[in-house]
């Protein structure tokens, strides 16, 4: 996991990478950042390790979620990429 404030502040973006085959749960308790609201994540996940995509195989798909605001939890699932922003409060 990394994570990162924009340059004006506003937003806090985290990725997170699960190379494992099973869902992995992740406490998004994260202090000196403030409060954080409304967000959205943008997810990029094939069916194993060696999905991929580009002239001839269409294995991954990158999906955007609107978030209402900032979980608790989240679950990253099982091999893929998700990248987190959310608005800082």
């Amino acid at each position: 996991m990394s994570a990162a404030l924009t340059s004006d502040g506003k937003f806090l973006t985290l990725a997170v990478v699960n190379p494992t085959e099973s869902v992995q749960k992740l406490d998004l308790t994260i202090k000196g950042a403030g409060a954080l609201g409304k967000g959205r994540s943008w997810s990029m996940t094939g069916r194993d390790l060696n999905a991929a995509t580009g002239l001839t195989r269409h294995e991954v798909q990158i999906t955007e979620m609107q978030l209402g605001e900032a979980p608790k939890v989240i679950e990253i699932a099982p091999i893929s990429i998700v990248i987190y922003e959310f608005e800082r409060q």
